[in-house]
């Protein structure tokens, strides 16, 4: 792909769909889990804890989808720890 970026990899792929293609995937990931808890006892997250001042409450109260408007909202350290705190 290299440094071109995804969207414009998709764009030359597919040059009659790609966008759309590329749209639809972004819009899944704003579904995605921000986490998982395996067995009630181990926490998994892609970024990590950050600054570890919220807990599972915090995330269970995340609405989805996730939008880039949520993300300065009430919630916002907790989505970006855990998906970019790594």
């Amino acid at each position: 792909m290299g440094r071109d970026g995804f969207l414009e990899h998709m764009q030359n792929v597919m040059p009659t769909h790609g966008p759309a293609v590329w749209e639809s995937i972004h819009q899944t990931f704003d579904w995605l889990p921000l986490a998982a808890l395996i067995d009630e006892s181990v926490l998994v997250l892609h970024g990590g804890l950050g600054s570890g001042t919220w807990g599972l409450r915090d995330l269970e109260a995340v609405h989805r989808p996730l939008e880039s408007e949520r993300l300065d909202g009430p919630h916002a350290r907790v989505v970006l720890d855990a998906m970019w705190a790594d």
